[in-house]
């Protein structure tokens, strides 16, 4: 288990609401300069990574071979990702803790599990607000009653979407139709 990424490992932080991956090119004093998947380095305190790091490679000696090593990191842990079922991990989980970290988590779905895996199922357990509520370093597990508040609420802006999209498509030809027409009239 790497306790703080250094050169060469491979880290997450959030980003657009989503966990994006990078690589660490140098640390100094509390700060990361990383190498992110979108081909851009950035600087980042280490308190803004995600609480899973991993693994540590030799720090390739091109921006191409960083490159290949974080869209090969990236396709993997889409891939994990897919086969990974939060709710399932709530319902295992319930009864049994109120908050664990997340290799507790990836622990439930296999023995052993590796950086990937572990990687993998935070991003599962982020994405799944209406079960869990991330409170670095661990994930807390919502009660059923919030569960099914969030549940509700979700259903209402379905529901309210559903409604409305059709609404905003007719308004928006309608508009244009008036564009058109007053733009033809002068």
């Amino acid at each position: 288990m790497i306790r703080f990424p250094g050169p060469g490992c491979i880290v997450e932080f959030m980003q657009g609401n989503r966990a994006q991956q990078a690589l660490v090119l140098e640390e100094h004093s509390g700060a990361v300069r990383l190498y992110t998947l979108s081909r851009r380095e950035t600087k980042l305190p280490v308190s803004r990574l995600l609480p899973w790091f991993g693994p540590t490679n030799a720090l390739p000696d091109s921006r191409q071979a960083m490159q290949t090593l974080l869209e090969e990191t990236h396709r993997l842990r889409e891939a994990l990702l897919q086969e990974i079922d939060p709710i399932a991990l709530w319902e295992m989980a319930s009864g049994e803790v109120e908050h664990a970290p997340v290799a507790w988590f990836a622990e439930l779905l296999c023995q052993n599990p590796d950086y990937h895996q572990i990687a993998a199922t935070g991003q599962a357990l982020l994405e799944c607000k209406t079960h869990f509520k991330f409170n670095p370093p661990n994930f807390e597990l919502l009660s059923a009653e919030k569960v099914t508040g969030r549940l509700e609420e979700l259903e209402a802006v379905r529901k309210r979407e559903e409604l409305l999209g059709p609404g905003r498509t007719f308004l928006q030809s309608l508009w244009e139709k008036h564009l058109k027409n007053g733009q033809g009239n002068q």
